[in-house]
Formats: C-alpha cells, structure tokens, sequence
C-alpha cells in the first residue's frame, strides 16, 4: 500500500474514533460510559473551589498493553478559569479527577495502547505489516510500512502476537526482527 493509502486509513480511523467519542453516552472502548465512572470511581469532589489562573492541571495515562505511565502537567485552559469541580469533569470526561483544588487538580486516565517510547509491528486491516507509534499519548501513527514482509507466511503464533502488536524500543530492533523473518 502506498504511502498516501496508509495516510487515508489512518485518517478514517481517527475520524471514526472521534465520531465515536462525540456520540451522546459513548466512549472509547474500554473506558466507562456516561454515568458509569461516578458509580465505578467516586471523583474528589471540592468544597465549592473554583479554578484559578495559574491552576496547573496533571495527567497521568496509564498504558495497558505495556504497562509504562505518562505524565504531563499543563496549565488549565483559560476558558475553565472560574469555574468549578462540575465543570473540569465534564471538560475531562475521559478522565478521572482525583484531586480538585483551585491551584491545582490531578487526573489519570486508561488508555489501552502501548505507551509513546515503543515502535509498535502490527498488521494492517489490509494485511501489510506496518510499523507504528504512539506520537501523542492516546493513537497510534504509522511510522512505515514492510511492502516486502509477508505476515502470513509467518508461523500462527506470531502473527496472533502481530495482531496485537509487538513492541520495540527502537525502529531499527523492529526492521531487524522483520528482516530475519
């Protein structure tokens, strides 16, 4: 597949990821729905704080299929400036608060990928082997394809270990495993 192939079938993939996130009650697969994470994970709620200019925001991903975590601390946007606990958890639906306070408020959230330091091999939903990464914590994005590979000439338990992806920590460790294959 070329390359302008991959680049559409990673587009579509996204949009269809975002169309699914913005259906009323929806989330990503493996995430709780709508109501759900109230009753699965009581939020720390405030004492009626309100968020402060200067109020920095931590998020922690916590990555299921590697197990690593990453953190990232940014200031809260402008536009929650003043407004309160109600109001972040609706902003972050996709997270968990786990501490509110008007300088500071902390979240984490499971996503179920490997984390931003692995190249991940998979095969693609054409059948080519692809070699992607996690660029921005929460999608994977095609690095670059093997036109020459042939997956399924590879014995069954490693394309069942494709199907979810084989992680390295580097492209060249990746480019040799396809190579002695």
């Amino acid at each position: 597949m070329k390359k302008s192939g991959w680049l559409l079938l990673i587009a579509a993939a996204v949009a269809a990821a975002v169309w699914m996130v913005s259906m009323p009650g929806a989330g990503m697969p493996g995430e709780p729905r709508a109501g759900e994470e109230e009753a699965a994970h009581p939020a720390a709620q405030s004492d009626g704080a309100v968020i402060a200019r200067g109020c920095f925001v931590t998020q922690t991903m916590r990555f299921t299929l590697c197990g690593h975590s990453v953190t990232r601390r940014v200031q809260a946007p402008e536009g929650l400036i003043g407004k309160d606990f109600s109001a972040a958890r609706d902003y972050y639906a996709l997270w968990q608060i786990e501490q509110f306070a008007a300088d500071a408020i902390s979240m984490s959230r499971e996503i179920e990928l490997f984390c931003p330091m692995h190249r991940v091999l998979t095969v693609s939903e054409a059948g080519e082997l692809a070699l992607g990464r996690n660029l921005y914590g929460d999608g994977m994005a095609f690095v670059k394809g093997y036109p020459n590979a042939d997956p399924a000439a590879w014995p069954e338990e490693e394309r069942d270990h494709l199907r979810l992806g084989i992680p390295f920590d580097t492209e060249e460790e990746a480019d040799a495993f396809v190579a002695a294959h």
